[in-house]
């Protein structure tokens, strides 16, 4: 089955109050946003964009369950 994949916005951010700079940096890297895939949290971690805490905050149940576990 295939999975659907997440589009995520500097708003979406915004809206989850993450730290301004880092917004910045997400927005600046991705103006119209960008799909959560391995090669932009690739380069998300390269950019030195906080990892963990997106996928406390933006990930679903399941998905943090397998993101915590790994």
């Amino acid at each position: 089955m295939a999975t659907k994949a997440t589009h995520i916005t500097a708003e979406a951010l915004r809206e989850r109050d993450a730290c301004a700079t880092q917004v910045a940096i997400f927005e600046r890297e991705w103006p119209d946003g960008c799909e959560v895939s391995e090669s932009s949290l690739l380069r998300a971690a390269q950019l030195g964009l906080d990892l963990n805490w997106f996928a406390r905050r933006l990930l679903p149940g399941s998905l943090w369950e397998e993101y915590e576990r790994q």
